[in-house]
């Protein structure tokens, strides 16, 4: 949870340069709730279903979810 925390401290400050907002502040955790289940639901796919080595669909997932999550945390934080 400090995790989430400090990660929305630094991405409300820094990255995106926005206030924050009891309203962002609740709905961020669920940015990385998405990415858990997006990662997990991609290696599921990947290795079980797709027959991708281990070694390298860990490599795939992250390479897809860091846009991902950016996209996602911009448009929770900054609204667009």
């Amino acid at each position: 949870m400090g995790g989430i925390l400090f990660s929305f401290w630094l991405n409300s400050r820094w990255v995106f340069r926005t206030g924050m907002k009891w309203s962002t502040f609740f709905a961020f955790p669920l940015v990385y709730l998405f990415q858990y289940v997006f990662g997990a639901a991609m290696l599921h796919i990947l290795v079980e279903m797709l027959g991708m080595s281990e070694w390298w669909s860990p490599l795939l997932v992250v390479a897809l979810s860091v846009p991902v999550t950016f996209l996602m945390s911009r448009f929770v934080l900054k609204g667009k």
